[in-house]
């Protein structure tokens, strides 16, 4: 049986954010151009001509070569246009210092520190993301809500699950009629690390209020199911998502392991069916006949028995279908399969053993009495092989 808690990571949460570069050099921050010097304003232009060409190592040469000849007269664009050069150099470690240096010189700069958070988000460095994230949202001229949403994310990847919590809610706050989808879902998962298993629940199900058709809520509502172990509710709120959304092959997966665990055999086996498709591989046919053996679907468990043993012959598949015959009642047809076992692997024990049962109960003696004898060999099956035999002798 599959263990339900090997099914923890049932959602997936998309951490990818989005990089805004600011390049209008005609404002800085709501400053005239008139007070950016000259000097500043000629190294940008030609970074900036740099950079619309792609060639970003030219670009920072420009701009590296305004700092060696101004080392007394510093500026925050050209660190913040430095840091962008890197940046687009897939160096993420420079793009950081440099971001850094520049909001050392201007702190108040909305677009240094939306870069600067989203370098540090990207290197690890997620208690620094969130505090710059959240600085940006209040510079910014009209509020963002993915901004809010970013810091969030960077104080849930920081375990800060509190402060994660207080963003999000911000967020909610101010754009109560625009709250997505990806919010919502970062809040329960912040709340599940909390332990708010009902503040959780109920995030969800005020969605679900406005949204009942939306499937990624309902799997959320499983999700928050599982983390509380409340299984039956788990699997009603799959069956509903799954209802309005086909689900993918792995999510058929999913859902029988909850079947399985609930002992809802039947469920399991129609659910790995849709999982594994039309054409399943010969260990995948060994599940499925081992499912459908439990809810008592003879048919469909040798149809995948066999479906495995035309692609893959073991004496192990004869074995096991042998078994099956016999806890149906069906002691020919079994005998036969562990027959088939044996001529592959002569010495099984357990096959001799199990063939030593069926023919007795086919009042076959003869055979009965070689197969226990076979069997007595077998150290396992060797005192109920003698005890068979005894009740033969007599």
């Amino acid at each position: 049986m599959r263990k339900i808690e090997n099914m923890r990571l049932v959602f997936v949460l998309l951490l990818l954010t989005e990089l805004l570069f600011f390049f209008n050099l005609s404002a800085w921050a709501g400053r005239p151009r008139s007070e950016i010097p000259w000097a500043v304003q000629k190294t940008l232009y030609l970074s900036q001509k740099a950079i619309e060409q792609k060639d970003y190592a030219q670009a920072r040469k420009f701009l590296l070569d305004y700092v060696q000849k101004y080392p007394e007269k510093p500026h925050a664009m050209i660190y913040y246009l430095l840091g962008n050069t890197w940046y687009l150099s897939h160096d993420l470690q420079n793009a950081y210092d440099a971001y850094k240096t520049g909001i050392a010189l201007d702190p108040d700069c909305f677009a240094l520190c939306q870069n600067f958070a989203q370098a540090a988000y990207e290197l690890g460095k997620y208690r620094e993301a969130g505090k710059f994230f959240e600085q940006a949202f209040s510079l910014a001229d009209k509020p963002d809500g993915e901004l809010l949403y970013n810091a969030a994310l960077s104080w849930y990847q920081a375990k800060a699950y509190h402060k994660a919590v207080q963003s999000l809610e911000r967020l909610f706050t101010r754009s109560a009629d625009k709250v997505q989808k990806d919010w919502v879902e970062l809040y329960v998962y912040v709340l599940l690390e909390l332990k708010k298993f009902k503040k959780a629940e109920n995030a969800i199900l005020r969605r679900l209020a406005h949204n009942p058709t939306t499937s990624e809520f309902w799997k959320l509502l499983a999700y928050t199911a599982l983390q509380k172990q409340d299984y039956p509710q788990a699997v009603s709120a799959l069956e509903v998502a799954y209802k309005l959304e086909p689900p993918t092959s792995k999510e058929w997966l999913e859902l029988a392991n909850i079947y399985s665990y609930l002992n809802l055999p039947l469920n399991a086996a129609k659910a790995l069916e849709k999982a594994y498709g039309s054409s399943p591989d010969p260990k995948k046919c060994d599940e499925l006949a081992k499912e459908f053996a439990l809810a008592r679907r003879l048919d469909k468990a040798i149809h995948y028995l066999d479906l495995a043993l035309q692609k893959e012959p073991t004496s192990q598949r004869y074995l096991e279908k042998g078994k099956i015959y016999y806890r149906f009642g069906k002691c020919a047809e079994a005998a036969r399969e562990f027959q088939k076992a044996l001529s592959i692997e002569p010495e099984n024990g357990l096959a001799h053993f199990m063939l030593g049962v069926c023919a007795m109960e086919l009042e076959n003696f003869s055979m009965a009495k070689n197969a226990f004898l076979e069997a007595s060999k077998d150290r396992r099956y060797k005192e109920q092989a003698r005890s068979f035999l005894a009740a033969l002798k007599d």
